[in-house]
């Protein structure tokens, strides 16, 4: 069943900034929207607004595994694996990490050492 409709739905209501202002060229290009989705999270990053990327990586976690092959593509390929490349502070690796589950920080750290540190969760 295609879950594209509904993932990018959810993606509109849960995260309206990711697609403010979409563009007519990216609409129906899954791995196209899901960068722009990523784009919004490493700005966060940047702004110091981690709590949004907490939120942003349970719902990419909600969604892993739980879709179609178009979308669980688009998320592992142009999310997570586009995410991990991004050069990030060894500050803003650990303040990432803390917040994320287990299960996310391993899916990281099959794209590069910076991401298998060792953190505390955050309280």
């Amino acid at each position: 069943m295609e879950r594209r409709p509904e993932f990018i739905a959810a993606l509109q209501k849960e995260f309206p900034a990711a697609l403010e202002n979409p563009r007519r060229d990216l609409d129906g290009l899954i791995h196209l929207e899901v960068a722009e989705f990523r784009d919004t999270v490493e700005d966060a990053v940047r702004d110091g607004r981690f709590w949004y990327v907490e939120q942003a990586f349970r719902f990419v976690e909600g969604y892993l595994d739980d879709s179609d092959d178009d979308v669980d593509n688009a998320l592992g390929v142009s999310f997570l694996e586009d995410f991990a490349y991004t050069t990030f502070s060894k500050n803003e690796i650990e303040s990432i990490l803390c917040r994320l589950s287990m299960n996310m920080r391993k899916q990281l750290a099959r794209f590069g050492e910076q991401w298998n540190v060792r953190v505390r969760p955050a309280t």
